[in-house]
């Protein structure tokens, strides 16, 4: 949160905004039969929300951090593959890691008040939050190593 308020929240109102999907996940995306590492669609538009688009690709590599050797690998390839279509500024890249990390912490709040509101449901709920808590721990293990600054240099 520190980090958020202090790097982040000044910035902005100068950022980019658009309507963003907000939500692109596994869950979310429909996937060729002939060539399932192709996207054929996408479905939910629900978490739809005027933002900076910067945060619509946060949210996006939220989903695929992992804990393998290399934790970022298809997270910088996601990066990459936006920056094809639309290049990113320095500045969104130089906050996009803070604002991963504040999709992960926003996700294990939500999900830990919505559980608490329907305790019949929350299972289903709380399925998501081992994978934050453990996506928190491996960008927490790369800051701390400086790994983690790299990730927007890394894609350019």
């Amino acid at each position: 949160f520190t980090l958020f308020e202090s790097k982040v929240q000044p910035l902005m109102d100068n950022l980019r905004h658009q309507v963003i999907y907000n939500d692109l996940n596994r869950g979310n995306l429909l996937v060729s039969e002939d060539c399932p590492d192709l996207v054929s669609g996408i479905i939910d538009f629900g978490d739809a929300v005027d933002s900076p688009l910067i945060c619509d690709l946060a949210v996006a590599c939220s989903y695929f951090i992992d804990e393998s050797l290399d934790p970022l690998q298809r997270v910088q390839s996601i990066i990459q593959s936006f920056q094809r279509v639309l290049p990113l500024t320095k500045t969104e890249l130089s906050i996009l890691p803070v604002l991963i990390a504040m999709r992960l912490v926003t996700t294990i709040l939500i999900t830990e008040w919505r559980a608490q509101q329907q305790p019949d449901n929350e299972a289903y709920i709380r399925r998501h939050t081992a994978y934050a808590k453990r996506a928190i721990k491996v960008m927490y293990g790369l800051s701390t190593s400086g790994r983690l600054q790299t990730l927007a240099g890394d894609t350019n």
